[in-house]
């Protein structure tokens, strides 16, 4: 738990430390800020790199840059970004860039690790295929019948959603509340999971569904067919249920 805390600590620091534009750009600034609070990172990263065109050693414009790009998981932008502010910049904003940096670069080894993950469960599954013509037909054919059953009366489409997430990623963090909510109303009817995406024991359902960014969120039918393969998350509690029950 400590370390979690550590791991969101420099975000928080970061959002405290006070910009220091002209106050002609003062708002603009800070429609930014506010737009990257809320996870409307791509109108924000607008907003700041029109601010860098105008001021483009503005180290807290690129730092906002830098965030925004991570949080949009352009990794390498926000690397390049985050380490302009490194060496640009003192005290505090420089250290919670070098904290950003650090995660970009533990992201990278991560999901470099994943790759690796993958492929080995793929020549896994090819050495592991020994079924014959008959029982592979026969698997098609119940799983036929499965799928032409009809639904039980007033049962949701959607039968279960995976979330990929991790330990670091801060819009996993900020999604907790709104998944935790839809699961409780969803309780019986649909299954939600969150699966840590770094867990070597759940490298095969990440290459199964090709994850590759943080969160994501895969809607599944009764049968296990994806309904949907959702990078990035719902605004809130509400679109999240809405998204479940979209599925006719």
């Amino acid at each position: 738990m400590n370390s979690k805390r550590r791991g969101n600590s420099w975000v928080l620091a970061a959002l405290c430390i006070g910009l220091t534009v002209g106050s002609a750009s003062a708002q603009t600034s800070a429609e930014g800020v506010q737009l990257y609070k809320s996870g409307k990172y791509g109108p924000a990263l607008e907003i700041f790199e029109a601010l860098a065109k105008k001021k483009p050693t503005d180290t807290m414009t690129h730092y906002y840059i830098a965030l925004c790009s991570h949080g949009m998981n352009q990794t390498a932008r926000a690397s390049q970004e985050y380490q302009w502010v490194v060496n640009n910049s003192r005290g505090a904003l420089k250290t919670a860039a070098q904290n950003g940096l650090d995660s970009v670069t533990r992201y990278k080894s991560g999901r470099t690790a994943q790759i690796a993950a993958g492929a080995a469960n793929v020549e896994a599954k090819k050495a592991a295929v020994t079924a014959t013509g008959a029982a592979a037909s026969a698997a098609a054919a119940k799983a036929k019948t499965a799928a032409a059953a009809p639904a039980p009366k007033g049962a949701l489409k959607c039968a279960k959603v995976l979330e990929f997430s991790t330990d670091w990623c801060r819009v996993c963090k900020q999604f907790e509340p709104a998944f935790e909510a839809v699961k409780n109303k969803f309780s019986g009817k649909v299954k939600l999971e969150t699966l840590n995406a770094e867990d070597s024991a759940n490298a095969a359902l990440v290459a199964k569904y090709q994850v590759s960014a943080y969160p994501t969120l895969v809607y599944l039918d009764a049968n296990g067919t994806v309904l949907k393969n959702q990078s990035g998350c719902p605004a809130d509690a509400d679109s999240f249920a809405e998204e479940i029950e979209s599925f006719k």
